[in-house]
């Protein structure tokens, strides 16, 4: 018991020292309690807690019109934070999203109108590998894809063969 205060008092929040030891939530509170130890509320709780600065960034953003994994990728190249698009969600559950054609910020148009991917650097070396001449099953082959897949890659970036 006397080790699960001190973890809380060490900045755990009871349901991590209770999957910890093995013990129930409520036999780590009952520690707490006995062993006197001052928690701020903040840790008791079992949802993670956020900057403000970062919640208000992406309450902004989503006030402007973006979506959860608009914002994430945003937050990700403009900030030192790393956020899932899941957690983004969780910091803005209470703030409305403009509709598209109320939106009037340019930049949030334009990153509105560009498609998040998650390979966007492994697609663009693809593009760039089939302008240089290799074929398609060559280059399925070098990124260990199909041969469709990289059809449809260069489809959806607009790539046409380099002439030559």
């Amino acid at each position: 018991m006397k080790r699960a205060a001190t973890l809380v008092e060490c900045g755990m929040i009871p349901a991590a020292v209770s999957r910890e030891l093995g013990i129930s939530a409520s036999s780590v509170k009952k520690a707490v309690k006995e062993f006197g130890v001052v928690v701020s509320a903040p840790k008791l709780g079992r949802k993670r807690k956020f900057p403000l600065d970062l919640v208000k960034l992406a309450q902004r953003m989503k006030r402007k019109g973006m979506f959860s994994s608009e914002i994430a990728v945003f937050i990700g190249e403009t900030t030192e934070y790393e956020v899932t698009k899941r957690q983004v969600a969780y910091m803005t559950k209470d703030v409305k999203r403009l509709k598209r054609e109320d939106i009037k910020d340019k930049k949030v148009l334009a990153l509105k109108n560009k498609r998040v991917t998650r390979n966007a650097s492994r697609n663009l070396e693809i593009c760039t590998t089939y302008r240089n001449g290799e074929s398609l099953s060559e280059v399925a082959q070098k990124f260990g894809l199909t041969r469709e897949r990289v059809r449809q890659i260069l489809i959806q970036n607009k790539v046409a063969r380099r002439p030559g």
